[in-house]
Formats: C-alpha cells, structure tokens, sequence
C-alpha cells in the first residue's frame, strides 16, 4: 500500500464570541483537516487545532 494523495484543509469553525487573553474576542476556531489517500482504496482522515 502507497500513499497517492494528501490533501490539507483549513476550516474556520464559528463559535460563540468569547473573550480570551488581552481582552481579545474569538469567535471562530481554527482547524486543519488532512486526508491521506491510498492505492489500495482506504483513506485517512486527522484534525489538528492550535
């Protein structure tokens, strides 16, 4: 089994306005979505958030 393809997504991900350091309001949430895709047909999905 290869690796064929990765594909990298950034998703911006509303949320309720809340306030975080230095009076600083966050209102979406950053997230990476990856997929791994195989020869053999099976794909792979992962998440990351800073």
């Amino acid at each position: 089994m290869k690796i064929t393809r990765i594909s990298v997504h950034q998703v911006d991900v509303p949320i309720k306005p809340a306030t975080i350091s230095h009076n600083r309001v966050m209102s979406v949430f950053d997230e990476t979505i990856v997929r791994i895709e195989t020869d053999a047909g099976i794909d792979g999905w992962g998440d990351s958030v800073p």
